[in-house]
């Protein structure tokens, strides 16, 4: 095990143990708070009847009110979070949270921000709604040739910064929603860089995909395996390259799913 496949056990370890005392510390106050709340009285009848105000529970020395942590709390940075950052800043600086996969919030992600089933569903809808506008945007900036030989399709995506540059803006006001100022600023920290590599940096990049018309093999139904070769030059570079390259084998069927801008391209009957 290499040195940050360390740091990062180690973290998630930590996270943890720091969860489940805060959970802990969290119901055991919740539980204190039931058995000291007095009965309220019996609700008035009649159209005119006011529900009578509860009495008020003072919390113990330190301790947080349950409005608080429905209302006024929401979008603060949870225990388990603070002591990851924590971690990170003093002692592991290379450990990282992964955000993303595909078009989705990971678990690790909604688990170390406290996110609700209804803040991770909303995340995940408006990245696929996202992700469907930058595939919309990519096929409008497309053109399509074919090399001299007629044995090779090319579509080459022209970058597309103004409409790309508005699905971010968009992506990013959700995500701000969702999570509140301070957990959007922890967010920023430790994604920002993924945030920033989706979609091709939200249609930055020049991309140009090549697919041989002559398949290299068949598969068990007996369709045509072709290659693909993605290339997408970027502007701004995430890693040590600012252009990296792609190949694989793929049925036409595949296609739509892996490629969708070539496979709007691709004319029927070219692939068998």
């Amino acid at each position: 095990m290499n040195g940050t496949g360390s740091d990062n056990f180690f973290a998630r370890s930590l996270l943890k143990s720091w969860m489940l005392i805060f959970l802990g510390a969290a119901a055991g106050w919740l539980a204190r708070s039931r058995m000291q709340r007095p009965e309220a009285a019996s609700p008035a009848s009649g159209a005119n009847a006011t529900r009578p105000r509860p009495a008020a529970v003072r919390p113990p020395p330190g301790a947080t009110s349950p409005i608080a942590i429905t209302s006024a709390a929401r979008g603060k940075i949870p225990e388990g979070l603070k002591a990851f950052l924590a971690l990170r800043r003093d002692c592991l600086p290379n450990i990282n949270v992964q955000i993303f996969s595909g078009q989705k919030v990971t678990g690790e992600f909604a688990k170390l921000f406290a996110l609700s089933a209804d803040d991770v569903a909303r995340l995940n809808a408006s990245l696929e709604q996202a992700g469907r506008r930058v595939e919309k945007a990519a096929i409008s900036a497309a053109s399509v040739r074919t090399d001299p030989a007629g044995h090779r399709y090319i579509v080459q995506v022209a970058p597309f910064p103004g409409r790309g540059g508005a699905i971010r803006a968009g992506l990013i006001q959700t995500f701000q929603d969702a999570l509140g100022p301070e957990r959007y600023r922890a967010f920023q920290s430790l994604g920002g860089d993924q945030f920033e590599s989706l979609f091709d940096q939200f249609g930055l990049a020049e991309t140009t995909y090549r697919i041989d018309l002559v398949p290299v093999a068949t598969d068990a139904n007996s369709d045509g395996v072709y290659k693909v070769t993605a290339t997408h030059a970027f502007p701004v570079s995430m890693t040590n390259t600012s252009a990296n390259s792609s190949t694989g084998n793929f049925t036409a069927g595949q296609l739509s799913k892996y490629y969708p801008v070539l496979a709007h391209y691709i004319p029927a009957g070219a692939l068998k």
